[in-house]
């Protein structure tokens, strides 16, 4: 019976990590993404007001 609730609570810790685990890699990969479209986008309106400036 004790071994059974050790057993029980690891098993629940386990799973509490994995989820907490799954959620800060989800955090990070929003963080990551978002990133990528910032600098795509500021990338896309250095060369904007580069060609600009040129064809200016």
């Amino acid at each position: 019976m004790f071994l059974g609730t050790i057993f029980l609570s690891v098993l629940v810790l386990l799973i509490l990590i994995y989820i907490w685990l799954g959620g800060i890699s989800k955090i990070f990969s929003k963080i990551g993404s978002w990133y990528v479209v910032k600098s795509k986008m500021f990338s896309v309106r250095y060369l904007l007001i580069n060609s600009n400036f040129w064809n200016s």
